[in-house]
């Protein structure tokens, strides 16, 4: 599916955006870690809660679903930011490119991250703490500045990493160093996918002979 789309966008005349294929599987890379990262936390939350209502194999069963959905938003993910790449110039190199758009995922992500813990992650005695609890009262408190520090940092985010990259290298550099990292780390994750589907399989014919 990545490969169709770089494709496209190399042969459509209106495409602003020259992105290789290289470039795009480290894109993919960069969006898989922080993703697969929320997922395996947030299945570890539940982790007492399914051992003790069944065994430890089902919530092994539980996580491997778990690996392959945050596998498909990755994917998902990653094919919106090639969209959004058609917003960058076609004067830039694909080194740029991708700069600008691991850091806008990985903006993106860390927002969302955190959007979900403030709002959905149960807080409480085990996954929290006075200090973290007394914070968010101080958000709930002054609430219209938070709004206004949350859409400055939205803009930053948005803008900083178009007018700098370009013009300092060495930033540049930094970024594409970043996404090196996180692509090392996002192919643990990737064979971790590749367990998980055999596990999906395993069970689904477990279950059908048994039928």
């Amino acid at each position: 599916m990545l490969n169709t789309i770089i494709a496209r966008m190399r042969n459509n005349p209106f495409t602003t955006s020259r992105l290789q294929n290289g470039e795009a599987l480290k894109l993919f890379l960069v969006v898989c870690t922080p993703v697969h990262f929320w997922a395996i936390f947030m299945a570890l939350q539940d982790l007492e809660w399914i051992v003790g209502r069944t065994m430890f194999w089902d919530f092994i069963g539980y996580t491997a679903y778990v690996l392959l959905i945050a596998l498909f938003e990755s994917l998902l993910l990653t094919t919106a930011f090639l969209i959004l790449a058609l917003l960058l110039p076609t004067a830039w190199k694909e080194k740029i490119n991708l700069a600008v758009l691991s850091a806008w995922a990985i903006a993106v992500l860390v927002a969302g991250i955190l959007y979900q813990y403030y709002y959905f992650l149960d807080i409480n005695k085990k996954t929290s703490n006075p200090y973290l609890l007394r914070f968010f009262d101080y958000v709930d408190y002054y609430d219209i500045w938070v709004l206004t520090a949350v859409m400055l940092t939205i803009l930053s985010s948005a803008f900083l990493p178009v007018i700098l990259f370009p013009r300092f290298p060495k930033l540049t550099s930094l970024m594409l160093d970043l996404v090196d990292r996180l692509s090392l780390l996002s192919t643990i994750f990737l064979m971790l996918d590749a367990i998980g589907l055999l596990l999906v399989i395993y069970r689904n014919l477990a279950n059908l002979i048994l039928i």
